[in-house]
């Protein structure tokens, strides 16, 4: 504590030298010019104001002495030309003689006493006696100084002969009498001397101001010539910093600033030499670097061709495969609005969509590695069903295994909550490209996924996929994750990209999850993955959804305008929003979208980006520049994903924009925010059956009918009579309920129309009953 203390108190007056440094700095530049100005001006104006006060002081007592005089002169005066006047005590004489005195510029009054101190007579201004006059001072001048007045009291002196006869003019030889017979008092105004006094004050500080103004311009001057050497310094260091070298002349050889110069003199041609040297040096290197340049550019211009290439390859591929994908998910979503599908035409349905987006999932690997590398994926947070995307990623997978003729097993380790809290899209690709890879190296056997929730940690879903495939060889598992990666042997065929594990792990990354893997090669895999997701804690949830579907909306009718140049997409939107209540007009490019759009005037304009003649773009400035669309809303839609110029401008130039497939969900809600109307609805009610997917264990039970009712089912099947099949698999489970697995499993066949699928489980019954 002590040591502390004591460094602190040495570090109290630095810190206060540092604080008058910095007002310092903060008022003068710290150069030496300014330094000089600042220390030595204070002195000028010091010695300017001594020498002004000396001045003044010495002119005012002169000038005090000169009044004093003046003073004492006029009293005696008067007191010599008063001797009769108060000997006779004749006012009209001591008038006379105070006249002359008033005259006087700085006589402010004049006053006659006798002796007894009686005043005969006063002219001027009245100022009191300060204190008793006494007879016997004859031969003194009093004199005193007031606030504003000098008063002078002169006694008047008269000399008569011993016999007592007054003596104008004596001869020495008789005997005389001085005897005092009255006073003079006179008072000499101030106001004088205060006046040349102020003007005395004036001159001195006038001379003081022009005495430093000159003084600071010799200095100025003085210092300026003093450190122009040093300033020459400066300047040749700013010239070495340019790439100069100069050398600047010695003036004083001897002195500080002399003995720097030639120093730096030495410097400069040191730093000459050296780079004179270096320049030998990286002339040899620019030649080298040339050459090197040369090979970099022709290796950079091939690079960049070829990206130019597969990023024209990419969007044209998206492009086209996007393009009839919008048709077949677009009326997968309109069929399933009407109310009049059974449950097996639903499910049909649901399986022909889901099996479109796994095919735009696939489509989507090959652009999603170059977003994930490029930092552009983004990470949804939503709120999705948990049950329900596990039952259509197996489901969907389901039917891959049932043409391999694989069983496919869903454990259930824990129940799973309803509703989490994650990004849906990317958990369903993980998903479904883990089971698919199972499938699909997967030959003869089964397939089986395990999950559960909370059990590894809180609000953690874990789910694992095992197989009993090819298994992985050790030193392959880290590459099974690399990009465009495949194991395969002379039996297993090349499917896929070989992308979907390499995404799988980088998508996991993106949503905090983890995965890992265990292999044996010849026996199998089981790949297993962890993901946080955050439950909603609702565990009462409805065995009934209640689905909401759009049949119309309220108000005046609203005009939409189709512009697209495949007729496929244009029928879709048509088939969509005519029953709605829309009135609907078509082009199949820009300019006929023009034409359309002035004489009908429509109140929106769904426009695709890519047409012959004139695209989208262009056809959404030049609707925008008419002045007569102005109220018209403008949807733009593309089935290019890949990033660009071109696309980015057609975004701005509409009012919304939608990516193709399109979701007639998100298409609706935007055409309702856009023309500010209110839907009209329906509620359809449909089963949550399929909320949990259905799989059959090795241990349950799986009896096979008889032969005769076999080769019923075997021609039901070449038929390709499903709902025959599907009739006769109630009639055999109505008939005896140990048939359930069978006829359950027989059912779900004949509703995905997998007829190849049937024949197989009736070949495989028909051996096991032999």
């Amino acid at each position: 504590m002590k040591n502390t203390d004591m460094h602190s108190n040495q570090l109290v007056p630095e810190e206060q030298q540092q604080g008058l440094s910095g007002r310092l700095a903060a008022l003068v530049p710290l150069t030496f010019r300014g330094r000089a100005m600042l220390f030595l001006f204070p002195m000028i104006v010091i010695i300017s104001m001594v020498y002004t006060f000396e001045s003044i002081s010495t002119e005012r007592k002169i000038l005090k002495s000169e009044i004093i005089k003046k003073g004492e002169t006029i009293a005696a005066i008067a007191a010599r030309n008063a001797e009769l006047s108060l000997l006779s005590e004749n006012f009209e004489q001591l008038k006379i003689s105070a006249q002359p005195l008033m005259e006087i510029k700085d006589v402010a009054f004049v006053s006659f006493l006798n002796k007894r101190s009686e005043i005969l007579l006063h002219e001027g201004k009245q100022y009191p006696l300060t204190s008793p006059l006494t007879l016997g001072s004859d031969r003194l001048i009093s004199f005193s100084e007031h606030d504003d007045v000098f008063e002078f009291i002169v006694p008047v002196i008269t000399i008569k002969a011993a016999e007592g006869f007054f003596l104008l003019e004596g001869n020495g030889a008789d005997a005389t009498v001085r005897e005092q017979i009255g006073w003079v008092r006179i008072g000499l105004s101030k106001e004088v001397m205060s006046r040349s006094e102020h003007r005395i004050i004036i001159r001195g500080s006038m001379l003081a101001v022009a005495f430093s103004i000159v003084g600071a311009l010799l200095l100025y001057l003085f210092v300026s010539l003093a450190t122009r050497p040093l300033y020459a310094l400066i300047d040749a260091v700013k010239e070495v910093r340019e790439g100069e070298h100069p050398e600047v002349p010695v003036l004083s050889p001897k002195s500080e600033i002399g003995r720097l110069t030639a120093e730096f003199n030495r410097m400069s041609r040191a730093i000459k030499e050296r780079e004179d040297e270096l320049k030998r040096h990286r002339d040899h290197l620019e030649e080298l670097v040339a050459e090197r340049t040369a090979e970099l550019t022709i290796a950079k211009e091939q690079a960049e061709s070829a990206n130019r290439a597969k990023s024209d390859f990419l969007s044209s591929m998206s492009h086209e495969l996007r393009t009839p994908l919008n048709a077949i998910l677009g009326y997968a979503q309109i069929l399933r609005l009407h109310n009049n599908l059974s449950d097996i035409q639903r499910q049909q349905l649901d399986i022909m969509r889901n099996s479109g987006e796994h095919l735009l999932t696939l489509i989507n690997d090959i652009l999603d590695v170059g977003k994930i590398e490029a930092n552009k994926m983004d990470v949804e947070d939503a709120v999705f069903d948990l049950p329900a995307l596990i039952a259509q990623v197996f489901n969907l997978t389901k039917l891959q295994a049932e043409e391999k003729e694989l069983q496919f097993h869903y454990e259930p380790e824990t129940p799973l909550p309803a509703y989490v809290h994650g990004d849906e899209r990317k958990l369903r690709q993980i998903l479904l490209n883990l089971l698919s890879n199972a499938v699909k190296y997967t030959r003869r056997g089964s397939v089986t996924m395990r999950v559960s929730y909370g059990r590894a940690g809180d609000g953690l879903f874990r789910c694992e996929v095992a197989d009993t495939g090819i298994g992985i060889p050790a030193d392959k598992l880290g590459v099974i994750f690399e990009p465009f990666t495949q194991l395969t042997n002379d039996r297993q065929g090349r499917e896929g990209t070989g992308l979907g594990l390499n995404i799988t792990k980088r998508l996991l990354t993106l949503i905090q999850g983890t995965m890992g893997v265990e292999s044996i090669p010849g026996k199998g895999s089981t790949f297993w993955l962890e993901v946080p997701l955050a439950s909603l804690l609702d565990d009462e949830i409805s065995q009934e959804m209640n689905e909401c579907h759009i049949v119309g909306y309220r108000g005046p009718r609203k005009r939409i305008l189709v512009v697209d140049d495949t007729v496929g997409n244009t029928a879709l939107l048509v088939s969509l929003l005519e029953p709605l209540g829309f009135d609907l007009d078509t082009a199949q490019n820009g300019q006929e979208a023009l034409l359309q759009a002035s004489e009908q005037r429509p109140d929106l304009v769904l426009l695709d980006l890519v047409m012959p003649e004139v695209d989208g773009l262009e056809a959404a400035r030049l609707l925008r520049q008419d002045t007569a669309l102005a109220s018209t809303k403008i949807i733009g839609a593309s089935a290019t994903v890949t990033d660009s110029n071109h696309k980015e401008a057609f975004v701005n130039a509409c009012d919304d924009f939608v990516t193709k497939p399109i979701r007639i969900d998100l298409l609706l809600e935007k055409i309702s925010g856009l023309l500010g109307i209110e839907w009209e609805t329906a509620v359809v009610t449909t089963a949550r059956d399929d909320r949990e997917p259905k799989s059959w264990k090795d241990d349950e039970p799986f009896v096979v009918p008889p032969s005769a009712e076999l080769e019923v089912l075997h021609e039901l099947a070449m038929m390709g009579d499903m709902l025959e099949i599907e009739a006769w698999a109630t009639a055999l489970e109505a008939q005896d309920t140990t048939y359930r697995c069978f006829a359950e499993r027989l059912r779900e066949l004949a509703k995905a129309f997998k007829a190849k699928a049937i024949l197989a489980l009736v070949e495989q019954c028909r051996g096991a009953a032999t």
